[in-house]
């Protein structure tokens, strides 16, 4: 090699790893066909355990040898050669590239003759002389449409010229990685290549970085080089699999749009998916699944390499504040007091129950909680085709948000309502290596079935009955609301009850409080302080047994001391108002939903508290609204299965009265012996109130709710002290 004491017009920087023949090949071959201009060559090996560096030292003593002490990767030992060079232009070389001539004189005349180049490449050859691709096109969706489908193949056999180039000099949009020259300056310009890449993509990214500085590339079409190691596409393994996939999502991660980058990584696990299938099916490769499998999580993620940030957990909801329904309310209150222990991020959507129409942030914190609410419908829930169109949006852009987001390490909390959210997030946790934890508020298809939506023996049912025993045996836990939901969830489960934990919700005892009902303005207003008030209050849903209440209202039209006064929105709030005109229930008084801060004030608005389900809900829900009923101090009258959570907590603590759905005699002889007896109305108030300050607090729901975190997470997802 010429030693040249002027300071090198041309540093050569060569990566190794492994194969010292193929170096000192490469090495020979420059000592042999690059004579002028200056040049000196530097030799950064990757820790090599093959004796790469030894060889260097002992047969090239010129050669200026850095030995990294680990293998960071292609595009980072390029880094710290770079950083030792001294020459105005910088040659990078694979090594594994044969000399046969010296391009690099004519190299440098493009960059003089084309003022504009920031990169030049020449062309290639395979080692049995037939052409290698040299110059690219930046990776696009399209593109990459064309590569996975086997239509770039086709395209090329039918368009031989566009497998070899005539002039002598082209435009490119990248330059093959294995051999290009670069400017010194612009390569420190704009940083080097991005270490983030191990191997594959990192040349389309520094010729992206380059063309962003109105720098061109070009490629001369002169075959003075052999590139003896061959294209990705011809040599599929594992490895290659894996990193070249890996480059592709991080450029897109980088370059793309949002929405590009989600058309991108769609068409990749569109196919890769459609592959699994394949192998699974057909080929039964398990080690070959299990590959793409890997890859289809590469795809699923940001670049795990520059992700630093604290394992946490995630709440995932459709509802979330500012909406004020039952399960909102909740699952604010959970990621809020969750917030005090551990990082919490929440994924949910627009409000579209009880405050639809409001727009709230994309992203906020609010008491310690990271927001970022979807982009998707916010449709009418009380129509089953807007519902549905919901459910398919919300679904489709949390999937999205929750794999772009969910880490190895984190904790997913995902409750039941949309039904299709807890399999998304489910398959989403599995393929991000997070554990996952269901919140049951209600079980599937049992609410679809009670609610009249399915038939009990149908296809579709025993369908979605064999779904959700898969899901239910892939979750770390479940968290359920009441005892009768355990046990008809445990019937799911192979195990029983070991993954199982009951955590009802609490009453809100602090801002509900038991109050005279003389001064209650809403009765006042309603002109129903004289009257004996029975309030049914909240949703008023397909599950819910309003029929019975209006007979049992009909029953008892003619006393005019009793009333009934509905408060609520819903399914079947239309149907409600209608009977009340249809059949001139003067007893009977509805609202709308009430804010929740005046809470205290419309469930203080009665004698009696009438919470009512249809039959067959035992155990398909638990409703959370009998917890701030207790709290304000009122008797219950509980329409519900015996062997209900609502019937048990009611006879149990002594509070009220249990009786059949759809017996609506039952229900009137109850109101009626009610009425009769007000000391054991007031003793059960008292009851009711002593049961959610001991049984159903905030602070104990908690508490579970950290048992569950401990039992599934890592230690380092809680905050320290």
């Amino acid at each position: 090699m010429n030693a040249d004491a002027q300071i090198p017009t041309v540093s050569f920087v060569i990566v190794s790893y492994n194969k010292p023949d193929l170096l000192r090949q490469t090495l020979d071959s420059i000592r042999s066909a690059v004579t002028a201009p200056a040049i000196k060559v530097i030799v950064v090996d990757n820790a090599s355990p093959d004796g790469n560096a030894a060889m260097v030292a002992t047969e090239f003593p010129d050669v200026q040898l850095i030995r990294n002490p680990r293998n960071d990767g292609f595009g980072a030992g390029c880094n710290i050669g770079a950083a030792a060079a001294t020459g105005e232009y910088l040659l990078f070389v694979n090594s594994d590239v044969l000399f046969h001539g010296n391009p690099v004189p004519a190299m440098l005349d493009v960059f003089r003759d084309h003022p504009d180049a920031g990169i030049v490449g020449c062309g290639l050859k395979n080692p049995d002389g037939s052409t290698q691709p040299t110059g690219f096109r930046f990776p696009g969706v399209a593109l990459r449409f064309i590569q996975l489908s086997g239509l770039k193949r086709l395209i090329i056999r039918l368009s031989p010229r566009i497998r070899e180039r005539n002039e002598p000099l082209y435009r490119a949009e990248i330059v093959s990685g294995a051999f290009f020259m670069i400017r010194s300056d612009l390569f420190r310009s704009i940083g080097g290549f991005d270490s983030g890449f191990f191997m594959y993509v990192e040349d389309a990214d520094l010729c992206m970085r380059v063309a962003r500085q109105g720098k061109a590339a070009y490629v001369m079409t002169s075959n003075d080089v052999t590139h003896m190691g061959a294209h990705y596409e011809d040599t599929p393994s594992p490895f290659l699999f894996h990193h070249y996939n890996r480059g592709l999502n991080r450029y897109a991660r980088k370059h793309f749009p949002g929405w590009k980058f989600l058309l991108f990584r769609t068409v990749n696990l569109g196919f890769l998916a459609a592959r699994l299938s394949w192998v699974r099916l057909f080929r039964r490769d398990r080690e070959r699944a299990d590959q793409i499998r890997d890859v289809m999580r590469l795809y699923l993620t940001d670049d795990s390499t520059t992700d630093n940030r604290t394992p946490g957990i995630w709440v995932i909801s459709e509802l979330y504040y500012p909406e004020q329904s039952a399960t909102g309310y909740y699952l604010t209150g959970i990621a809020e007091g969750l917030a005090q222990y551990a990082r919490v991020r929440v994924v949910c959507a627009q409000p579209t129950y009880v405050q639809r129409g409001l727009r709230a942030p994309r992203r906020e914190e609010r008491n310690g909680v990271e927001i970022s609410r979807v982009l998707a419908t916010t449709l009418s829930k009380d129509n089953l085709a807007s519902r549905a169109i919901n459910i398919l949006t919300i679904s489709t852009a949390v999937l999205w948000s929750v794999l772009s987001g969910v880490r190895a390490g984190d904790m997913a909390l995902v409750v039941t309502n949309p039904p299709t959210l807890p399999f998304i997030v489910s398959w989403a946790c599995r393929m991000r290596g997070a554990s996952c934890v269901l919140l049951t508020h209600d079980v599937f298809p049992e609410a679809l079935v009670a609610a009249g939506i399915l038939g009990q023996g149908s296809l579709t049912a025993r369908i979605l009955y064999r779904l959700h025993a898969r899901l239910y045996r892939r979750m770390d836990r479940i968290i359920v609301l009441g005892r009768d939901m355990a046990d008809l969830v445990a019937r799911r489960l192979h195990d029983g009850t070991q993954r199982l934990r009951v955590i009802p919700n609490w009453a809100d005892a602090d801002s509900v409080q038991p109050a005279s009902r003389d001064g209650n303005s809403m009765l006042r207003r309603l002109e129903l302080l004289n009257k004996f008030v029975l309030q049914y209050s909240g949703n008023m849903g397909r599950t819910h047994g309003l029929e019975g209440i209006l007979e049992a209202a009909v029953q008892l039209r003619e006393q005019a001391d009793i009333h009934f006064l509905l408060i609520g929105d819903g399914a079947k709030r239309r149907w409600v108002q209608e009977q009340v005109v249809r059949r001139s229930l003067t007893n009977v008084t509805l609202l709308p939903w009430q804010p929740r801060e005046e809470l205290a004030v419309s469930l203080n608005a009665c004698d009696l508290a009438l919470v009512s389900f249809v039959h067959g809900m035992a155990g398909v829900s638990v409703p959370s609204r009998i917890y701030n009923i207790l709290a304000a101090g009122k008797p219950v009258l509980a329409v519900a299965d015996e062997s209900s959570e609502l019937a048990r907590v009611v006879r149990e603590d002594e509070v009220g009265w249990v009786v059949r759905p759809e017996k609506p005699e039952e229900l009137v002889a109850a109101i009626r012996a009610a009425k009769t007896d007000s000391g054991l109305l007031t003793t059960m108030g008292k009851r009711a109130r002593a049961s959610a300050e001991s049984k159903h607090s905030f602070p104990a729901a908690i508490k579970g709710y950290l048992e569950v975190i401990r039992e599934v997470a890592p230690e380092s997802l809680m905050k320290e002290g």
